[in-house]
């Protein structure tokens, strides 16, 4: 029996209120295996900043993890989807850690319709040893804590048309802010906004600013 895989595909419905539900096939991806972190490691050893979600099997997550902490090269985490099975001693060697409201909600446990249910749930994440959680919080902004600090950044007041792709765009724009500027909270405030101008557009990629739309736009 052959058996073919393809490229990993995903099927978005946004609703009229703008909220999307995706629902995903792997495909390829499920064939990432952690001996292809190894045959890269020359390349991820140069790396300013490693960032990983759950697309991919675990073992291979865990592998570009501690790829990372080996060259003391810094590992961001989206755990999308999420996945209860995500081992948090893992997640704790990793420098950021970046759930949507949702997706905390299923990691932890607990409940996350409101600010400080968010902050609670993301709490019991920072106890358990993890540096940095940042939580996507949709219109509610983002919210960073670590065991010294806590900083909410509000999202940007828009007219939302498709929120598909929100999350991915916060954390690209994200690392790229700091990746040059090593300040987080400045870091989250771009991200931020252009997170929030993406959702003004239909799409995933087609929605995401250029650097030179982003920079005229942004306040």
């Amino acid at each position: 029996m052959q058996i073919l895989s393809f490229t990993a595909s995903a099927i978005i419905l946004v609703d009229e209120s703008s909220q999307n539900r995706i629902l995903i096939h792997k495909g390829a991806n499920a064939c990432l295996t952690p001996e292809v972190i190894e045959d890269a490691e020359d390349a991820l050893k140069e790396c300013g900043l490693i960032v990983l979600q759950l697309e991919v099997p675990l073992e291979t997550v865990y592998a570009a993890i501690d790829m990372g902490k080996k060259h003391n090269v810094p590992v961001l985490l989206n755990p999308a989807p999420a996945s209860k099975e995500l081992s948090i001693e893992k997640a704790c060697l990793c420098d950021f850690f970046v759930p949507n409201e949702t997706e905390l909600s299923i990691l932890t446990g607990m409940p996350t319709n409101s600010l400080e249910e968010i902050k609670a749930a993301a709490q019991t994440l920072v106890d358990k040893g993890l540096k940095n959680v940042i939580v996507t919080m949709g219109s509610k902004g983002s919210m960073w804590l670590t065991k010294e600090d806590y900083l909410v950044v509000p999202a940007v007041k828009v007219d939302a048309v498709d929120t598909t792709g929100a999350g991915d765009s916060f954390i690209g724009c994200f690392v790229e802010n700091y990746s040059r500027t090593q300040n987080i909270p400045e870091a989250m405030k771009e991200a931020s906004q252009y997170a929030s101008l993406s959702v003004t557009r239909k799409g995933t990629q087609d929605s995401y600013l250029t650097r030179e739309e982003f920079d005229k736009l942004k306040k």
